[in-house]
């Protein structure tokens, strides 16, 4: 088991990476509608669409994970959620997968936000 949680920690930084990619794509995407450049507006959404479908992928690896690991709880995979993953691991799993999972919803808590900044700047 201890393998598949090491390469659970391997695929959440790997999405920590993308997020924060992402979350930076953002911020150009900002100052590009403020700066009216269409081209540049362009260029920076084709780089979110391929972010966005690499997360995706990973997305799709750490589901298949989760399935691998869901039988070593007796819980079923589409019960398994990460924060309920946490709480049944022991130290120093619990501690380390939780400090990741909590940087990525961090992560994504951002990324809404900006998101939705943009999106009203877009509307204005």
């Amino acid at each position: 088991m201890d393998a598949l949680l090491a390469e659970l920690r391997a695929i959440l930084m790997r999405e920590i990476e993308l997020h924060k990619h992402l979350l930076s794509l953002l911020h150009k995407e900002k100052v590009c509608l403020i700066d009216l450049s269409t081209e540049e507006i362009v260029e920076n959404t084709k780089k979110k669409e391929t972010c966005a479908l690499k997360i995706k992928m990973l997305e799709e690896s750490r589901l298949s994970l989760i399935k691998r690991l869901s039988p070593h709880f007796a819980i079923p995979f589409q019960e398994l959620t990460l924060s309920k993953l946490v709480s049944l691991l022991e130290e120093p799993h619990r501690s380390d997968l939780d400090e990741v999972r909590s940087t990525l919803l961090s992560l994504i808590k951002s990324i809404e936000e900006l998101n939705q900044h943009n999106c009203m700047v877009v509307k204005d």
